[in-house]
């Protein structure tokens, strides 16, 4: 995904490797409340470990339209992220 977005802003985009725990500690010292850093955490080890990474049909069958790709999105949202 950042390698999709740094080609769609023209310019590098870096990602930085944050382990779960320090993740959690930070949101924790932020005063998010449990219930959110756990489920937060959850999200980042799914993303992780591609449990995510699935095509499915869903947006097909209800609009009628095939989805869009991630780089298709970026590149509508690109002032989004200017």
């Amino acid at each position: 995904m950042v390698e999709v977005l740094s080609q769609v802003l023209g310019r590098p985009v870096r990602y930085i490797d944050v382990p779960e725990q320090a993740a959690a500690d930070w949101m924790t010292r932020e005063g998010l409340p449990p219930f959110l850093v756990a489920g937060l955490v959850e999200t980042l080890c799914a993303l992780r470990s591609s449990r995510f990474a699935y095509v499915a049909n869903t947006v097909e069958q209800l609009t009628g339209r095939k989805g869009r790709t991630y780089e298709a999105w970026c590149r509508e949202n690109v002032e989004m992220f200017r």
